[in-house]
């Protein structure tokens, strides 16, 4: 797979680097799986704020693999999920591009689009190896076709990669993620027939009410903790910007009342960072037509840049230092 290449930032340039880990940063400028344009143009805002510059910035390495290349839509249907067939092709291309950056040893970073930009890249990562699935988002996008008021496919994405709903969908999956191997943060709006979903299929859901009462970084460690009594090894974050509150992020589609701060996503990406367990990160639902002070973009890149900061190492414990002490103090 050769990559689509931003000319500041060269596949030579990542082979000689030494100081930090390598992102695969993908755009998916689509908007398909929601109710209308807006969201495709977040990678590109994304890139034009600096995302590159600060990745370096940040000691990383970041390559550039452009943009996947993003169907048509699909003729209108009566009934059903809207744009499956279109969702089907992204998700194969998705996975592809993701499958080939796992493959090389990156870390992929993708940047939506819509939130059903996660169908392809999630699918990617559990096709290699037992991974939990961290969604932060202000809705479950739980839905099933039966319970979807919209017929949108981005509020029915995480389903799908349980296993829930059309057959041409979930088949892009291949293996559906077990509901012990999710959990959904910062939850706040949800559909009575989504509701019944996530019990029935046993997801962790921990609300903005839970967070406030256990502090972010316990929320993200009992999380954690759950994937991986469940069996996941690595964790895949999928980040939906309306999981903020609206006066920090009016750039995204559905917003929601409520939310939580860039300061409390923050200490909760800091725990994923530092337990050294992130496989791949998603970045959806940036509208930059809807936040033209750029609110939204910069906090994105703020959650973007703690996110992938390296773990800190552990420190060995110098027992010659500790003996020292021990023979002083005798």
């Amino acid at each position: 797979m050769t990559p689509v290449l931003d000319g500041a930032f060269s596949m030579s340039q990542r082979d000689r680097a030494a100081d930090g880990p390598s992102v695969m940063v993908l755009g998916v400028p689509w908007a398909l799986g929601g109710p209308g344009p807006g969201p495709d143009d977040g990678p590109a805002a994304l890139r034009a704020a600096g995302l590159l510059t600060r990745l370096q910035a940040s000691g990383l390495t970041p390559v550039d693999w452009g943009d996947v290349d993003v169907p048509p839509a699909d003729a209108p249907v009566l009934s059903g999920p809207r744009n499956a067939q279109a969702m089907v092709a992204l998700a194969g291309s998705v996975a592809g591009r993701v499958g080939a950056a796992l493959d090389e040893g990156l870390l992929p970073l993708v940047l939506g689009g819509d939130h059903s930009i996660s169908l392809g890249t999630i699918a990617a990562t559990a096709a290699r190896g037992p991974v939990g699935v961290l969604w932060l988002d202000a809705h479950g996008d739980f839905n099933t076709p039966d319970t979807s008021p919209s017929g949108n496919i981005y509020g029915m994405v995480l389903a799908i990669l349980a296993g829930l709903g059309a057959p041409s969908l979930v088949g892009c999956v291949g293996t559906p993620i077990p509901g012990s191997r999710i959990a959904i943060i910062g939850v706040r709006s949800l559909d009575s027939g989504e509701r019944r979903n996530l019990h029935d299929a046993g997801v962790a859901v921990y609300t903005t009410e839970a967070i406030r009462a256990l502090g972010p970084a316990q929320v993200i460690e009992r999380a954690l903790a759950g994937l991986a009594a469940a069996g996941a090894e690595q964790v895949h974050v999928s980040l939906d910007l309306d999981v903020l509150y609206p006066s920090a992020a009016p750039g995204v589609w559905t917003r929601a009342a409520d939310g939580l701060t860039v300061d409390e996503t923050r200490q909760a990406l800091r725990v994923v960072a530092q337990s050294g367990r992130l496989r791949a990160l998603d970045v959806t639902e940036l509208f930059p037509g809807r936040d033209p002070e750029g609110l939204t973009t910069r906090a994105a890149l703020s959650l973007i840049k703690t996110a992938l900061a390296r773990p800190r190492p552990v420190q060995a414990l110098d027992w010659r230092a500790v003996q020292a002490g021990m023979r002083s103090s005798a």
